[in-house]
């Protein structure tokens, strides 16, 4: 009787340490976006544990690449970080954007937009400078530096020039 619980114990632990090693198994990517004067590349790697949605990091790097800049939005759990959703330069090379999606479902309608200021080598988040919350991953980016995004307050898009912007 005594070596069948202990049977029963080793099994149960067997499959849930399983369980935990097949969930950590990790899909990855990684894409160069070179600004448009080729100057600067912005790396954003992605991974996953199986069942979440996508976490990235991003780097800025100098086109013989010398880091700028890191930020990371993975969780330790996989479920409770940021994924780039879409990312791009704008025409004059001095901004890049990039929206973010949650990695657990939690805020479903919100999708962060972070911009790369190159002028003052710091990553700022546009719902800060719009005092608003953007609701829709797919931005639009125009000559020079005009940024298109959809916001919670009105419901409408709203265009803005990332120079004026008021970024902190």
């Amino acid at each position: 009787m005594r070596l069948r619980s202990i049977f029963i114990v080793a099994s149960a632990l067997l499959v849930n340490s399983l369980t935990i090693a097949q969930k950590r198994l990790i899909t990855s990517q990684t894409k160069n976006l070179e600004s448009p004067d080729g100057m600067l590349v912005a790396v954003v790697s992605s991974s996953k544990v199986l069942e979440a949605t996508i976490e990235s990091r991003i780097e800025i790097r100098t086109s013989n690449g010398k880091n700028v800049l890191k930020r990371d939005y993975s969780s330790s759990d996989g479920e409770h970080g940021f994924g780039v959703k879409k990312a791009l330069w704008t025409p004059d090379s001095q901004f890049f954007l990039y929206s973010l999606e949650s990695s657990g479902g939690h805020s479903g309608w919100h999708f962060p937009i972070d911009i790369f200021s190159r002028r003052r080598g710091r990553i700022f988040r546009l719902d800060d400078a719009l005092n608003d919350a953007v609701t829709d991953p797919d931005f639009g980016v125009a000559a020079p530096d005009r940024i298109t995004v959809q916001v919670l307050s009105d419901k409408r898009t709203r265009t803005v020039s990332s120079v004026h912007l008021p970024l902190r």
